[in-house]
């Protein structure tokens, strides 16, 4: 379902960090929206192995003028293991 390669042009797969974004208030319905359509499709339990980080880029495609990529460092610690990374 998120598989972008062919209309992206080239093999790779894109995702939003979930850890550190900002939108302004009059995006909140928006957001708000979209984790409710991220919740549909993680909770069909043949799509329950995707990621928010994948779902956050596929399902805001049609969006993509409104949104504003920076190359920013975040660090921190993993909850899982909580091992320390940089990315």
């Amino acid at each position: 379902m998120v598989d972008r390669r062919e209309e992206q042009g080239n093999d790779l797969l894109y995702q939003y960090c979930s850890v550190f974004y900002g939108y302004h208030s009059s995006y909140l319905d928006y957001f708000e929206d979209l984790y409710k359509n991220i919740l549909e499709i993680i909770q069909d339990p043949d799509k329950k192995h995707y990621d928010i980080e994948t779902l956050m880029y596929f399902l805001t495609r049609k969006d993509k003028k409104s949104i504003i990529e920076d190359n920013i460092l975040v660090t921190g610690w993993d909850g899982s293991f909580g091992t320390f990374f940089r990315y």
